[in-house]
């Protein structure tokens, strides 16, 4: 009788050696929190996660430029590029059984397929984390694909979750960018807020010259400081700061946020930083303008003036909607010498077209319990738990003041009485 030795695929053993790193990594001590928060000024826990090849070139930015008191994780299909491409501390391959650790190659259902395969791993990765970042590339396989499951899984473990994503330049195709916004659309109903970086507006930043290595570099950067710049809110300690709990007053449940960075240098710098930060290219076709939540971040040196600060909130202020929550924070450096470095970051943009859907008649009020009925049956939709989540406990919405009482009520009679979110048929 002859006996056939069958060889495991190098790619298969590449990736059950990483996941078993992973797991070993974050059993070693189960009271250790690996976090490098612990050490810094911030007690939160952040964590980025990138999601296929695309975020994990900005993530590998992050690490280079040192970012602080945040944890690096990268998920990903294609083991190979893991394991060589990724700086990360935590390399997590996903989907070994639909993708054999090859890749999605460019499908995003195999890619959410993958995430939903290791949902445990994802969730133990992810646990105790009070802020997730995931960072994508749109439009492919993994990252659109895997991205939405993430967030769903971080959000539904309590995390503040933001999503900073990039959408293909034009000339990547009409079927990349269909793919791109469906995955968009997905990721949206995933997270707290999502900032959109649109590729096709860094051609506003490069010129004719600028090889195509450069301009994905440049993609990379854009990304990168968009992390880097919300994340050092609440890790860097300033004259004026902005807390963890700032940060999520302001971002929780806000949908499509906007961030913009200004620098201003002489007599006028204040008002220079400002125009540069809001008529930033990047963010062509959108404004602040109606927004009800605004972080407002400046770092200039110490002869800065009270006035200079003032003029400065007052004008973006002056664009928002007349009750929005602003939180400001200031930070000193010495060698800014002469120049103001603002940014902004702006949400709630919900809330302008809902104003204008409401106009006429509308006896519906700010704040008021009443909703329709199809408003409601809508909330209970959004509501409902993906089946991938049925290892994580339920959600309890008593304590979520963004959930409005007749939900929050309704979800906690649901689950007292054995019925969950089931619809009664």
């Amino acid at each position: 009788m002859n006996i056939v030795a069958v060889r495991e695929k190098p790619q298969m053993m590449q990736l059950n050696a990483l996941q078993s790193q992973v797991i070993k990594f974050r059993t070693q001590d189960e009271d250790y929190k690996y976090h490098a928060a612990q050490t810094g000024p911030s007690p939160a826990v952040i964590r980025v996660v990138s999601a296929g090849g695309g975020g994990t070139n900005a993530l590998n930015l992050m690490i280079e430029r040192g970012l602080q008191g945040v944890d690096f994780i990268a998920v990903n299909t294609d083991v190979q590029h893991l394991q060589i491409k990724s700086k990360a501390t935590v390399k997590l391959p996903i989907g070994s059984k639909v993708t054999g650790g090859l890749g999605a190659g460019g499908n995003p259902e195999k890619g959410e397929k993958a995430a939903i395969e290791d949902v445990e791993a994802i969730t133990e990765v992810l646990r105790d984390s009070d802020m997730v970042f995931i960072t994508a590339g749109m439009g492919g396989g993994t990252g659109t694909g895997s991205a939405p499951v993430i967030a769903n899984i971080a959000r539904e473990m309590g995390a503040l979750t933001v999503a900073v994503v990039t959408t293909p330049f034009e000339f990547e195709g009409r079927y990349k960018m269909k793919v791109a916004l469906d995955g968009i659309a997905k990721l949206r109903q995933a997270v707290d807020t999502i900032i959109i970086i649109p590729n096709q507006y860094l051609f506003k930043l490069i010129d004719n010259t600028t090889n195509l290595i450069n301009a994905y570099q440049k993609s990379d950067e854009v990304l990168c400081n968009n992390v880097q710049g919300i994340s050092e809110l609440i890790t860097h300690t300033g004259i004026m700061n902005i807390d963890f709990a700032d940060v999520e007053a302001i971002m929780k449940g806000m949908g499509d946020a906007l961030m913009g960075i200004g620098v201003g240098t002489g007599e006028n710098r204040a008002l220079s930083a400002v125009s540069n930060a809001i008529d930033n290219p990047l963010l062509e076709d959108t404004s602040i303008d109606g927004a009800t939540g605004v972080l407002i971040n400046i770092t200039g040196p110490a002869d800065i003036k009270l006035a200079e600060i003032q003029s400065m909130v007052d004008t973006i202020r002056s664009k928002c909607d007349p009750e929005v929550n602003l939180k400001y924070g200031l930070n000193i450096d010495p060698e800014m010498e002469n120049c103001i470095k603002l940014m902004v970051i702006a949400t709630g943009f919900h809330a302008v077209q809902s104003a204008a859907a409401n106009k006429g008649g509308d006896k519906k009020s700010k704040g008021s319990d009443f909703i329709d009925y199809s408003d409601f049956v809508k909330m209970r939709e959004r509501t409902k738990r993906p089946e991938y989540l049925s290892c994580l406990p339920p959600k309890d919405y008593q304590d979520d003041l963004d959930v409005p009482s007749v939900i929050r009520n309704h979800s906690y009679a649901d689950e007292t009485s054995g019925l969950g979110m089931a619809e009664n048929g």
